[in-house]
């Protein structure tokens, strides 16, 4: 990952472009999320339902709106996370570099330092998306809002590497077959999917714990039921979808800042 500038208008740039990116696709895959995130919890409480069931009773309850709960806390998590989130990205790669490492894993390093801050800063805007989301009144406080921030953790110490090491290594992949030094935004768009879906199905298991933890209470002993596994795969179409509508926006958006 190379930097091309370290300027403050550079940054800027960066943070702006990343404000743009983040709310248009948090809001187009906010109703996806809020499908996902209410067929997980069916099946965490063992009633288990289809993803057609979950649309027709979100729209029996607050038509279309429902679909769009937990939007606020979320759109604000993500400009927040700008932030911080591109002078990390930045900073850090850049005195990755001073050291001998592969490129997997100074990939592996820097998602595992944005994955630590975005847990620490991001878990009680996550416990408020999904109280929305759920229909659930949460007042948080000092006691409850980082409530769940380990399994928060888990989950994005897995998305974040995979999704940086993932997408570096098929677009160098890609560069070296093809002999060019610019990827075409059709070639950026295939290894967004071919991310997402690996990525998708490795942090499949913490994404569903994640979910039994915010809305159900439930810890890692609630993934080893036969009625877990039935909801991770029965859920996990609609988190491939969501994860690729994300990855395929976030690898354009680091290709066009030369990231």
């Amino acid at each position: 990952m190379s930097i091309p500038t370290d300027s403050f208008s550079g940054l800027l740039v960066s943070c702006m472009a990343g404000v743009t990116r983040g709310v248009i696709v948090k809001t187009a895959i906010n109703p996806l999320e809020v499908v996902k995130v209410r067929l997980q919890a069916s099946y965490v409480d063992e009633t288990s339902c289809t993803c057609f069931k979950v649309i027709k009773d979100l729209y029996s309850q607050d038509g279309s709106k429902a679909f769009f709960r937990g939007l606020k806390p979320q759109v604000k998590r993500t400009c927040i996370k700008q932030a911080w989130g591109w002078p990390l990205l930045m900073y850090t790669s850049k005195f990755l570099d001073d050291y001998s490492l592969s490129s997997p894993v100074k990939q592996g390093v820097l998602g595992l330092s944005i994955a630590t801050v975005d847990a620490g800063l991001g878990t009680p805007f996550e416990r408020l998306r999904m109280a929305e989301t759920e229909k659930t009144s949460l007042k948080l406080n000092l006691k409850n809002a980082w409530k769940g921030m380990g399994v928060q953790w888990c989950k994005l110490a897995i998305q974040w590497p995979g999704f940086l090491v993932t997408q570096d290594f098929l677009k160098k992949r890609r560069k070296e077959t093809l002999q060019i030094n610019n990827l075409a935004f059709t070639d950026l768009t295939f290894i967004g999917i071919q991310t997402a879906f690996i990525v998708g199905a490795i942090s499949a298991p913490a994404d569903f714990a994640n979910t039994a933890k915010q809305v159900k209470d439930k810890g890692g002993q609630s993934l080893l039921t036969r009625n877990a596994f039935q909801g991770m795969l029965r859920s996990l179409p609609v988190a491939l979808l969501s994860l690729t509508i994300n990855n395929v926006a976030s690898v354009v958006l680091l290709d066009m800042l030369k990231i």
